[in-house]
């Protein structure tokens, strides 16, 4: 599917430039506050926003296999998930404190008999 978009338009899904010169303010993606030029062959991501001119585009990827799909995927495995770090963490804290409140009143006793 061939595209056309205008200044102003925010890119629906992934592809490529098939005519015309673009600055993509990729902001969405990246955090770059300096939009960069993209031209024919050039492929563009869904979410990036044209600050002028337009552009023919084929239209490559859309729904979940585009990148901005991918990232938003990402980021929610990451923030679900557990590391193996704060697995290991939890795992001796499961250990270490039943050991100390032990030891804890072990020499307490102690201390009260024999101190």
């Amino acid at each position: 599917m061939i595209l056309r978009l205008t200044t102003g338009d925010r890119i629906p899904v992934d592809g490529g430039i098939v005519q015309g010169d673009v600055w993509l303010d990729k902001a969405m993606l990246t955090s770059e506050a300096v939009p960069q030029q993209r031209s024919v062959g050039n492929t563009v991501y869904a979410g990036t926003v044209i600050d002028n001119s337009s552009i023919l585009f084929h239209a490559a990827a859309s729904g979940s296999k585009t990148i901005l799909a991918r990232i938003t995927k990402l980021v929610r495995q990451a923030q679900s998930g557990k590391l193996e770090i704060g697995q290991l963490a939890d795992l001796i804290s499961a250990i270490f404190m039943p050991a100390v409140v032990v030891v804890v009143l072990i020499s307490a006793t102690i201390w009260y008999f024999f101190g």
